[in-house]
């Protein structure tokens, strides 16, 4: 029972991460646009202004910041290798098994 609690919690992260990176590809122009709008300094202060109440609008899950590396097999978010998208744990139980390509033990 505990290891399908964790199972679905696992699940529950990788959906909100998902959700998250969705949200940012669906704001990210906007965002951009207000940025460009914030940080111009020829234009009229109260343009500047409106941009920035236009970006305090957007949804906090669409920003950068909000997403986070996960493992996409284990969903964890701690030690997850950049290149190939897995924990640690993960990376090593899969190059002992000969799964990842181009990966294997080092012997001296």
């Amino acid at each position: 029972m505990c290891i399908k609690i964790i199972n679905i919690r696992e699940e529950q992260w990788k959906l909100l991460d998902n959700y998250r990176r969705k949200m940012y590809v669906k704001y990210e122009m906007k965002n951009k646009l207000f940025k460009s709008i914030v940080r111009n300094k020829s234009l009229p202060i109260s343009y500047r202004y409106y941009a920035t109440f236009q970006k305090s609008l957007l949804p906090k899950s669409a920003s950068i910041v909000k997403q986070v590396n996960r493992c996409v097999q284990s969903g964890r978010q701690w030690n997850v290798l950049k290149k190939v998208k897995l924990s640690r744990f993960v990376f090593r139980f899969q190059s002992y098994d000969g799964i990842l390509p181009g990966v294997r033990r080092s012997s001296w």
